[in-house]
């Protein structure tokens, strides 16, 4: 779709709604329909999050073949020049950052209730070892992931230090602050929605530690690369995925918890939780990595703190659609 400039103003939320298999599974883990954001900077440019890092994009070639929703702050400020500067500042270092929609694919299949089917261990297994090789090169080229709705977010969020901050963005499932920063810097405000109750996080975190990780296995091997899926072999378990759940939507197995358990998924769960910390955090990631349990549990407060999602910024109650740039 096409959007006319002189509809939109400086500091406007855009969502999209994305084409292709990657993005039909971020909306569908995040329970969405949007599957990406960007934050308008006026003179029809964009500030986003792309594979190269934090950038600036015509605001036309942004929003090629994607419906748009167009979400603008209901506190109604006088001036939102305190975003748009916080956002410069990010895009001024915009090489420091990356952004990979299978990391938040990845991140989604640990803390969201995903939708059952025969394959979904499988696919979930290829999206955490694709995910961790992803996090590797990042940590190697001294690079930290960044999430789209993570960088509009936290332009809002960091815009104004005032007790009653008029940038914030709220999310429906705030949770409550937890201890002092886990990742070395300045506090964020916890907004995310956690870990849901029947997550693959929540069920690992709930399970003892396997006897192999306890038994003489060493941490050398441990932090270990994993097989990459290539693109087309994610690609064919993404689309295996999606026929499974198009072709018999009225299956048992939707219902419930599958007969294959995510226990075989514990181990990758605790190299993408440690390898996430590195690449977040790595002048506080302990040099020979973390327990299981302190690695589940880190990826619980970084999903709490930290993981905002596209489909959080199109339910924001902080937020209202702008009802003339209707999604179509």
């Amino acid at each position: 779709m096409t959007i006319a400039e002189e509809t939109l103003r400086p500091g406007d939320v855009l969502l999209y709604r994305g084409e292709g298999l990657i993005s039909w599974a971020i909306r569908l883990f995040d329970n969405s329909e949007v599957n990406h954001a960007g934050l308008y900077l006026g003179q029809a440019t964009v500030g986003e999050a792309l594979p190269q890092g934090l950038a600036r994009q015509g605001l036309a070639q942004s929003v090629e073949g994607s419906q748009i929703w167009v979400r603008r702050l209901s506190s109604r400020p006088e001036t939102m020049e305190p975003v748009l500067e916080k956002a410069r500042d990010y895009l001024d270092q915009g090489q420091r950052y990356a952004y990979e929609q299978i990391l938040m694919l990845a991140l989604l299949s640990i803390v969201r209730n995903i939708p059952q089917a025969p394959i979904v261990a499988e696919l979930v297994d290829g999206l955490l070892r694709k995910g961790l090789a992803l996090l590797a090169r990042l940590v190697a080229g001294q690079r930290e992931p960044m999430i789209c709705s993570e960088f509009v977010f936290r332009c809002h969020d960091e815009a104004d230090p005032a007790l009653e901050d008029p940038y914030v963005i709220e999310v429906a499932q705030r949770r409550q602050a937890g201890p002092a920063p886990i990742l070395g810097l300045k506090a964020p405000t916890p907004v995310g929605g956690g870990a849901h109750p029947r997550s693959l996080l929540a069920l690992a975190q709930a399970a003892p530690a396997r006897s192999w990780l306890t038994k003489g296995v060493s941490q050398a091997r441990f932090l270990g690369d994993e097989p990459e899926p290539t693109d087309a072999e994610l690609g064919q378990l993404l689309g295996q995925y999606q026929r499974q759940l198009g072709h018999d939507p009225d299956a048992a197995w939707r219902e419930a918890r599958p007969t294959v358990t995510f226990a075989d998924l514990d181990g990758i769960m605790h190299k993408f939780g440690d390898r996430l910390r590195r690449a977040v955090d790595p002048a506080h990631a302990p040099a020979r990595g973390m327990p299981r349990t302190s690695a589940l549990a880190w990826l619980g407060q970084y999903a709490q703190a930290n993981f905002v999602t596209p489909g959080d910024l199109l339910k924001s109650p902080s937020l209202f659609t702008v009802p003339d740039i209707p999604a179509r």
